[in-house]
């Protein structure tokens, strides 16, 4: 239990929450599908050290070699893969220094709605389980996520493939700085391939940097003072990739043009209730 602090904090948790619900309902309206999610949100940290925040989905394995994850699941197919369970956990640091707020940050605040919309996006399956040496994060047998079928190398080879799926290029390709997402023929995203491998950032991000007048909300990092408040389109191709229909009124909408009220198929609850 955490009394008083993070999304309970007696001045700044309500709007907290409603930052983040605000970020889901956004990445909601761009989708077609209609089912339903549900997001855990666990005890908040004071740290302030490493990541702002983290969260992904719980995985779904298949006999196909990938996992789409629960959210995926969840609002594509309308069937809750894990009645007892939550989609997703996120969590966040609240040992920095935030904008806890719609406006502009100051130089020296990190922005809470960039950083909600980040990583629920990865929730959503925006999520690479491709490890530093080719084999899954989950084992050596283990499974990949949807996400990984669309990685391919600087020769548009794709990085895992065969049945079950395997490294199908080489480990060097991993940490190359040339990895590419591809969300239809010929059309491209650059993902975050650095060197050397980065645990829970390499393969799971795409990388602005490597483009010109593009700012992506899943790019690894976020400088204090800045937002990335918008998903651009190629970050909605990823989404659209994974199987969600996505409205393509929504491919530039800017955050104040989506809806502001929580529709009927979003939860976002705390395990147990009292643990934000």
């Amino acid at each position: 239990k955490s009394t008083g602090t993070g999304f309970n904090d007696p001045s700044l948790g309500t709007t907290r929450k409603q930052i983040l619900e605000t970020a889901l309902t956004n990445i909601l309206a761009m989708i077609t599908n209609t089912g339903s999610v549900d997001i855990q949100v666990n005890v908040s940290e004071k740290e302030g050290k490493g990541a702002l925040a983290s969260a992904g989905p719980y995985p779904t394995p298949a006999s196909t070699g990938y996992s789409i994850g629960a959210v995926a699941k969840h609002i594509i197919l309308g069937k809750d893969p894990y009645t007892t369970l939550p989609d997703a956990e996120i969590t966040f640091d609240f040992g920095y220094n935030w904008n806890n707020s719609m406006d502009n940050p100051e130089f020296e605040e990190y922005d809470m709605y960039t950083v909600s919309l980040h990583e629920l996006t990865h929730c959503f399956g925006f999520s690479s389980y491709v490890g530093p040496d080719g084999t899954s994060i989950v084992g050596e047998d283990g499974y990949y996520t949807l996400y990984d079928q669309f990685i391919i190398n600087k020769n548009y080879s794709k990085i895992v493939d065969g049945e079950p799926p395997t490294l199908a290029t080489t480990s060097e390709d991993l940490t190359s700085d040339g990895l590419k997402f591809e969300y239809m023929s010929g059309s491209i995203a650059p993902v975050y391939s650095p060197s050397p491998y980065t645990y829970g950032s390499s393969c799971s991000h795409v990388d602005h940097s490597r483009l010109s007048g593009v700012t992506y909300v899943m790019h690894p990092s976020l400088t204090n003072g800045t937002t990335a408040r918008v998903l651009h389109a190629d970050e909605i191709n990823v989404l659209s990739s994974l199987g969600y229909g996505i409205e393509s009124e929504y491919l530039y909408t800017s955050v104040n043009e989506n809806p502001d009220v929580t529709p009927d198929n979003v939860t976002i609850y705390p395990n147990p209730a009292y643990a934000y």
